[in-house]
């Protein structure tokens, strides 16, 4: 959608529309999914029958949207795999939906879960604008179909802090804005072939080490060097006054080295040292070895993200404004807190 437009919305005719919209129950073989994280919405997703097929055979995912500050954190995934197990509840055997066509975020996260480009076009009045779009088809509904590939996240905490030895000297420095290019390269090779590797460019990379820059707290953030190269980077983001580890990124020729562990223990330190009494982190699931890292340092696990039928009790009018994530980003940028 056009900036100017996203600009001209008004939150409070949108919450009316919103609440009108729920008030009234869903159509035939349709519904409405929210994902939550400690009962807050942070995303929605809405499917039924297909508007442009004449087959009742098949059903349509008509939006999915979350909060910029969630994405990467397990939102996405929750909400995609629960919309495609409640097409195929109300009996629908494939699925279609529409996509701009420049929305390559978007596309990488629907043909990783299946979807595939059926080469068919149209242009669509959306909300007064005129938008292009191409359509993304998922060929069977049944229940192997469903993305091996979603992943969901976990929280960790760790209160009060407990300082673990530590084994290893770090040679580390404060981190620069001029660090940008090379940190961009970092987060690349850590994440690739990973759990976490959503396959990101280099300019998306950079994007979300600006967005890191602008948001660390400095003095309990650091880079790890070798021979004045940096190998890894941990740093501090502080999100409803609590503080997170986040990211932790170890260059992949260092990993299973004990850096890591060394470097979560510095931040650790620091913090302590500022009278700071609890700290989180959020790890995808699946990353055994994050896992095993902050487990052994004394972090246990608080809960992860689901996704549920919505109905008017669960969404106040403000929906896409309530965010846990305090003014995380609003571009695309790779998920915010991701582990080695």
């Amino acid at each position: 959608m056009p900036d100017d437009y996203l600009d001209s919305l008004s939150a409070t005719e949108r919450a009316a529309m919103w609440r009108s919209s729920l008030e009234s129950p869903p159509r035939p073989r349709a519904s409405r999914l929210v994902a939550t994280v400690e009962d807050e919405v942070v995303g929605f997703a809405l499917v039924g029958p297909a508007s442009s097929d004449a087959d009742a055979g098949v059903g349509e995912l008509y939006a999915i949207n979350v909060v910029p500050d969630h994405w990467g954190t397990g939102a996405a995934p929750a909400l995609i795999d629960a919309a495609t197990a409640a097409l195929r509840t109300c009996g629908f055997a494939s699925a279609v939906l529409w996509v701009h066509p420049d929305n390559v975020r978007a596309r990488r996260f629907y043909a990783a879960r299946g979807w595939i480009d059926d080469r068919v076009e149209r242009r669509e009045t959306v909300l007064g604008v005129d938008v292009p779009e191409v359509r993304l088809s998922l060929a069977s509904l049944t229940a192997d179909t469903e993305s091996t590939a979603a992943r969901t996240r976990s929280e960790f905490r760790l209160s009060p802090i407990v300082l673990q030895p530590s084994t290893t000297k770090l040679t580390t420095r404060s981190v620069l804005a001029s660090d940008r290019d090379e940190l961009a390269a970092l987060m690349l090779d850590a994440y690739q072939g990973t759990v976490d590797d959503e396959g990101e460019t280099t300019i998306e990379a950079l994007e979300a080490v600006d967005h890191y820059l602008s948001l660390i707290v400095h003095k309990h953030s650091f880079l790890v060097t070798e021979a004045s190269r940096v190998v890894a980077m941990a740093f501090t983001v502080v999100v409803d006054e609590v503080h997170y580890v986040d990211p932790i990124v170890v260059a992949a020729h260092r990993k299973q080295s004990g850096i890591g562990r060394e470097a979560v223990t510095l931040v650790l330190e620091s913090l302590a040292g500022d009278g700071i009494a609890e700290v989180g982190a959020t790890i995808t699931d699946g990353n055994i070895a994050s896992e095993r890292l902050f487990l052994g340092l004394g972090f246990t696990r608080r809960g992860a993200m689901a996704a549920t039928e919505v109905s008017l009790n669960d969404v106040s009018p403000p929906l896409v404004h309530r965010s846990r994530w305090s003014a995380w980003r609003s571009r695309h940028v790779p998920r915010p807190c991701r582990w080695p």
